[in-house]
This record gives C-alpha cells, sequence and structure tokens, in this order.
C-alpha cells in the first residue's frame, strides 16, 4: 500500500531549460515585460516559468515525463508533483494568450490538466506500465481561486491532485480560529472559500507548511 511520491520545483526547469529549447520554441516561455523569457538551469537561480497556457509546451513537456516515469530517474513515483516558480514577483506568462485564459492559477490549472491527461493516456495506451497521479500545487500568486470553469472541468476529468502549501500563516492556533485578529489566516481561508465555490470537485489536501525563510527577519 506504500505509493512512492516525489518531484517539485526541478522538474519543470530541467526540461525547459534543455539546450536549444528556447531558441526553437520561444512560444513556450513566459512573455514577461514584453519579453520572452527563457528557463534557466541554475539550481539556484529564480527561473521565469514556460507558457503555461501554450498546449504545444504542456504536451513536450508530458512527453518527456512519461519517458522519465517509464524508463528514467522517476521510475519510484507513483504520484510526481510539478510546481512552478511562484513566489511575490510575477514570473507568470502575460502575454494575451495566457490572459484571455484567466489568472494564474487558471494557466497553471490548463498546463496541469493537459499533462494529467497526457498521464493517463500514455497508461492507456501501455506507454506508462503502472497508474501515476498528478500533483499540482497552490502555493503564492496560485493560491487565488481560478476564476476559468472550462479549465476546471478538463482537470476534474484526469487522474489529479491539488495541493495547497500556505506560505503565510499565523501559528498561533487552529487555522480558522479567531480569524478577526489573524489577517494572514483570514486570506487563507478566504481563498480555500473561493475555490471551494468554483471547484467543488476537485480532489485536494492541504499540508501544514511552516517555510522558515518567511520568517526570516
Amino acid at each position: 500500500g506504500i505509493r512512492g511520491w516525489g518531484g517539485h520545483h526541478d522538474l519543470l526547469q530541467q526540461e525547459f531549460s534543455q539546450p536549444g529549447l528556447f531558441e526553437q520554441h520561444p512560444e513556450w516561455f513566459g512573455l514577461v515585460g514584453g519579453v520572452r523569457r527563457p528557463v534557466t538551469n541554475e539550481v539556484e537561480d529564480v527561473y521565469f516559468n514556460p507558457a503555461f497556457c501554450n498546449p504545444a509546451a504542456a504536451d513536450y513537456f508530458a512527453g518527456r515525463l512519461v519517458e522519465r516515469l517509464e524508463h528514467g530517474d522517476l521510475q519510484d513515483l507513483d504520484v510526481v508533483n510539478v510546481w512552478p516558480a511562484d513566489d511575490r514577483f510575477n514570473l507568470f506568462d502575460q502575454s494575451a494568450e495566457a490572459r484571455a485564459l484567466g489568472n494564474e492559477t487558471d494557466n497553471l490549472l490548463y498546463f496541469y490538466g493537459k499533462v494529467a491527461a497526457r498521464l493517463q493516456a500514455a497508461y492507456a495506451e501501455g506507454a506508462l506500465s503502472r497508474r501515476v497521479t498528478l500533483a499540482g500545487i497552490a502555493y503564492f500568486q496560485t493560491m487565488q481561486p481560478p476564476t476559468n470553469p472550462y479549465v476546471l472541468a478538463e482537470l476534474e476529468k484526469q487522474d489529479y491532485l491539488h495541493v495547497f502549501a500556505p506560505l503565510e500563516r499565523d501559528w498561533s492556533g487552529p487555522i480558522d480560529a479567531n480569524l478577526q485578529d489573524r489577517a494572514s489566516n483570514q486570506q487563507f481561508v478566504s481563498d480555500l472559500n473561493g475555490w471551494t465555490a468554483i471547484a467543488p470537485g476537485l480532489r485536494y489536501g492541504t499540508k501544514d507548511y511552516h517555510n522558515l525563510s518567511v520568517f526570516g527577519g
């Protein structure tokens, strides 16, 4: 009954920083400040996200993921986490296509839907010898509730798990107690209520994520 759980930020970074990929497919990369931004491969770099609204970019990444899950370094995983770059600075695609799809959350969920569908199809076709669940994340900008019902309807068809990782919260008691005096928890609970309203069919989990860097001062 034990399931292998792994993957995180570096999967996107590894695949979209492949040499020559940016030059061949600049449209797969985020438009930030009016410029397409390549994904770097340095571990410590704050990298820009790919263009999550681009279906060809999602298909490329999903194909690489299937290969690694079946024959490469991810063979032990039954749940694969894929996390974006997500912080106080807008590192998401700002193209007209991305804005038409919705907010940052909508764009990321669209990408997750395409990748999860490819994993499901690979299993059905025999290219993947086991079922693999895709796990996505809500962290900072992507904690905001989605706005695009079509994106959610497609995602809810897939073998997908959404994980809320509250970056900022008050740890002095239960997350839903004394909200009038705890602004960060009030915001988190408000966001969750927004998700519940638009995505009642989404499979989700919430982890007690205590990010010490938030308290670095």
